[in-house]
């Protein structure tokens, strides 16, 4: 009997492929691919990603089906080792399995791709990589809802690095960005591995080719009309003085009694500081605009990032008069102030309540408006699934013992927030809710006319991960064609304009400057782990647009991974009749 061997003539072919693949994936990384510093674009991100999918493809169509599929596996297990790195700071064993189940979304198109390729298959070339790029997107689409969903950095983040391909998830959100660099993947796979088939069987996937072009001239006609919207002298009916503040609590100290003064006045300084008014003029140009040293007119909205306080603003006296006399020290100019903070649900019986992690809203009185609580909860983070099995009793105890409630309850509905004297409506999204499509798109379809996300990424690094949530986060701009402000406690704080441009971060020249020593001390540059204040003047749409995207698009996510249930239920239904085949042929 032949005794396998992993390390086969075809197989040091195989990791001579698998390399690239990885080296390109990491290329395509946000931290990587996009220009945080201009308001320009690159290119090189969406060639890494389309290239990255490519030479997975490729695989298929030189190793057996079990050879391909395992070093597909490796390959885009070892991708997202590296893009994921950050998880590192909490949890290894984290780290390394959400790696392994985000790479394990891409064998089911990988198995299609090896089992229909040639020579044990006669498919068309041009049928292959369509159906190959399909099933990709439609797997990738499942991860946004499997086990709650974990859509960080989708092949579409990589590609919206070029700013006018960027711009078709106006149209079909990040599955049609996908879908675009599959095909264009499983294009090139075809054209450059023969795989014993002639040119002339493989010419017509060239056809496939022919997206790229069209889809960045397209991209491109988008882009100029959103431009010229936002340079129109009609387009705002309001514009917003905003100061974002970041105030760069480490994670440890967050729920340190002994840091609990620290916090007050981190806090305390520099939302005063951002209240201050010198005569310069405020930053001119199109979309959102920035001051070049101090807004010229006070800021009518403070922002705090999520659970900026150590408790509930609401029912501790003490973080409550934090709020109330920063309000009432400006008389005549004071702002409305929205902040991040765990909320509690009292319920009917007096006696019981829920925690939240919320957004609040102060009036400039210092009276609550609304709150919002987050909708989309972090699995082990934020919930703990056992815990729903457990009596009351159980979960009381845990709770006592463990000094923090165990699971947040999540919020039902958007939370639509409208400032005193303003008809217009802001929308919150806490942590990692902007990375969702379909929450930024309800909010926007009730009504809502600019975003804002509260964040916390101190858990992190403070590099790779502040940067991929941003780039995550500047599709959903682009999706609604809504301004979104990010309030960061350690980065990265920032203003996106509906074109999807970085129009403001914090660190840059234009930002505000700040007394604290460990902002002043910094290098220039985009600031993550320093505190700091973001001016930004955000102009409100007299009549806001409503894409393609948050009328009709938002269908292709939920219908893409019903593909992907669809065809797993089929390769069980198959499965299962091969056995009881096998099982009566046996018996006969």
């Amino acid at each position: 009997m032949k005794k396998l061997s992993f390390f086969d003539s075809r197989s040091w072919l195989a990791l001579l492929v698998a390399i690239p693949a990885v080296v390109s994936h990491a290329l395509a990384a946000p931290e990587v691919a996009f220009d945080f510093t201009t308001a320009g674009t690159t290119w090189h991100g969406a060639v890494a990603a389309m290239l990255s999918l490519a030479f997975l493809f490729a695989l298929p169509r030189l190793l057996p089906p079990r050879q391909a599929i395992g070093w597909a596996f490796l390959a885009a297990f070892g991708g997202r080792l590296l893009t994921l790195h950050w998880l590192t700071g909490v949890s290894v064993v984290g780290w390394i399995v959400l790696a392994a189940a985000c790479a394990a979304m891409v064998l089911p198109a990988i198995r299609y791709a090896a089992v229909h390729a040639p020579p044990t298959s006669s498919h068309c070339p041009f049928r292959w990589a369509l159906q190959t790029a399909l099933l990709y997107t439609a797997w990738e689409s499942l991860l946004a809802f499997l086990f709650g969903g974990f859509p960080w950095n989708r092949l579409a983040v990589g590609v919206a690095s070029c700013l006018p391909l960027a711009q078709l998830a106006e149209l079909g959100g990040t599955p049609l960005l996908t879908l675009l660099a599959a095909l264009v993947a499983a294009a090139l796979a075809v054209l450059l591995v023969p795989a014993c088939q002639p040119w002339r069987r493989r010419a017509p996937a060239a056809l496939l080719l022919v997206l790229l072009p069209g889809a960045f001239w397209t991209g491109h006609w988008l882009l100029g009309r959103i431009d010229a919207r936002l340079a129109a002298p009609a387009y705002a009916a309001d514009t917003l003085p905003v100061a974002l503040v970041q105030p760069a609590i480490p994670q440890p100290d967050k729920w340190n009694a002994e840091k609990v003064d620290l916090i007050y006045s981190r806090l305390d300084t520099l939302s005063r500081e951002a209240m201050q008014v010198v005569s310069t003029a405020a930053g001119e140009g199109t979309g959102l605009s920035m001051s070049s040293s101090a807004v010229a007119v006070p800021p009518r909205l403070l922002i705090w990032p999520e659970a900026a306080l150590p408790d509930e603003v609401l029912y501790s006296p003490r973080s409550y008069a934090v709020v109330t006399n920063l309000l009432a020290a400006f008389p005549g100019r004071c702002p409305s102030l929205l902040i991040g903070s765990l909320d509690l649900f009292v319920h009917e019986d007096k006696a019981t309540y829920d925690y939240a992690n919320s957004a609040i809203l102060f009036a400039p009185g210092g009276k609550p408006l609304a709150s919002y609580a987050k909708r989309k909860l972090v699995i082990v983070g934020e919930y703990t699934p056992i815990l729903c099995w457990l009596s009351t009793r159980v979960q009381e105890w845990l709770a006592i013992h463990v000094g923090t409630p165990l699971s947040l309850v999540a919020g039902k509905t958007s939370g639509l927030f409208r400032l005193p004297g303003c008809e217009w409506a802001l929308s919150p999204l806490i942590c990692y809710e902007d990375i969702f499509p379909g929450l930024a798109r309800a909010d926007v379809a009730h009504g809502s006319s600019l975003l804002v996300n509260l964040t916390n990424d101190a858990w992190f690094d403070d590099v790779q991960c502040p940067r991929q949530h941003a780039a995550n986060a500047s599709l959903r701009a682009i999706e609604t064609r809504r301004p979104l402000l990010r309030c960061a406690n350690t980065g990265l704080t920032c203003a996106i304009d509906p074109s999807g441009r970085f129009s403001a971060i914090l660190g840059l020249p234009s930002a505000a400057p700040t007394s604290l020593p460990e902002a002043s001390a910094a290098a220039p540059g985009p600031v993550t782990a320093r505190p700091g204040v973001l001016h930004v003047q955000v102009p409100i749409p007299a009549y806001p647009p409503t894409t393609f995207f948050v009328r009709f698009g938002y269908f292709l996510d939920p219908a893409l991974a019903l593909l992907a249930l669809v065809q797993m239920g089929t390769l069980g239904v198959r499965r299962l009749r091969q056995r009881l085949r096998a099982t009566s042929a046996v018996a006969a």
